[in-house]
């Protein structure tokens, strides 16, 4: 059986078209937990009346502590195998589940399978202007987003170190409840990216299977086109979800050493904003500096994120076949 975990709080506006997209499954084994916030916009209401003409709804209303806290509850009461997030402003196709599942059968080994990504708007339109395809990410899969393959532990998690986010929205991915159990639930304390700590924690150590077929949706509303946007203070707080990442994470100690490695990328994207006098005074940027001009390998790697990410897979004697298995 698979959980699908919805959390609402205040979600009226795009809850009719996420309902409909679970009750529609073409997979028909699931409970639905809803974890409302303490809803004032009739969201609860409607979804009681969901419940009652469909048994399979599970709901539980809490404080609104966060959409983390929701996940974390949701997961803590699934009774499935798996776990699906189905965020209250997003879809999936009739067939999500079913595929998204299938994958788990094609390679029982895995921890995570994936599916590609379709971002809509506030009229459930394809964003053209911000299209999946071309997030980082998919700059080193590239013609690998068209087949079935399986991506090798630690390799997930290495490439959060330098393309940034890899499970851009967690409606694209089903999850293994025993994932939780290995390696433990989001931190609820750690702001709204807290879902990249995970990301990275859990993709150091668990394979993932991709299925390339486009069924998942992430809404992007108007407000939340700024809040894209990296700044300075962003890139302090994922270079600390990182390092918070690499610490939390079950991997090995060979890859726990690497750390300084594996936050060098982001750590350098931020070092070239600083004035002069700033670099000059910052031990961290001197200590980047020095090994730079020590280590051949090390200042040839940042010429591009896939030289730094092969620069990370050989110091763990790893190289990019090894870590993609291409399935039938």
């Amino acid at each position: 059986m698979i959980s699908i975990i919805l959390p609402t709080f205040n979600s009226l506006s795009f809850l009719k078209e996420r309902v409909d997209s679970i009750l529609n499954q073409t997979y028909k084994d699931w409970e639905c937990i809803v974890i409302d916030g303490e809803s004032t916009d009739g969201t609860w209401t409607y979804l009681e009346k969901i419940a009652v003409r469909d048994m399979r709804f599970k709901m539980f209303q809490h404080p609104p502590k966060g959409v983390y806290n929701a996940w974390n509850i949701g997961v803590q009461k699934a009774a499935g195998a798996y776990v699906y997030f189905a965020t209250s402003d997003d879809t999936m196709s009739n067939d999500c589940l079913e595929h998204l599942l299938h994958g788990f059968e094609l390679a029982p080994e895995c921890g995570i399978s994936h599916c590609c990504l379709q971002i809509i708007d506030e009229y459930s339109q394809p964003l053209k202007s911000y299209d999946w395809n071309t997030f980082p990410a998919q700059e080193y899969f590239k013609n690998y987003n068209s087949r079935k393959h399986i991506r090798k532990a630690p390799l997930t998690g290495l490439l959060y170190a330098t393309h940034q986010t890899v499970i851009h929205s967690f409606t694209q991915v089903l999850i293994s409840k025993k994932v939780f159990e290995r390696s433990g639930y989001f931190l609820e304390d750690k702001g709204p990216a807290a879902d990249l700590e995970w990301g990275m924690r859990v993709g150091l150590t668990e394979d993932v299977i991709h299925i390339p077929r486009e069924m998942a949706t992430w809404r992007v509303h108007g407000k939340q086109l700024t809040a894209i946007e990296v700044d300075d203070t962003y890139t302090i707080q994922l270079i600390e979800l990182m390092r918070l990442a690499i610490c939390n994470s079950t991997c090995t100690s060979e890859i726990k050493s690497l750390k300084k490695d594996l936050l060098a990328w982001k750590k350098m994207s931020l070092f070239a904003k600083l004035s002069l006098y700033d670099k000059l005074v910052n031990l961290q940027f001197l200590n980047l500096k020095i090994s730079m001009r020590l280590f051949p390998d090390f200042h040839r790697a940042f010429e591009s994120r896939e030289a730094y990410q092969f620069y990370l897979q050989a110091k763990l004697d790893y190289n990019k076949e090894e870590l993609i298995e291409i399935i039938k």
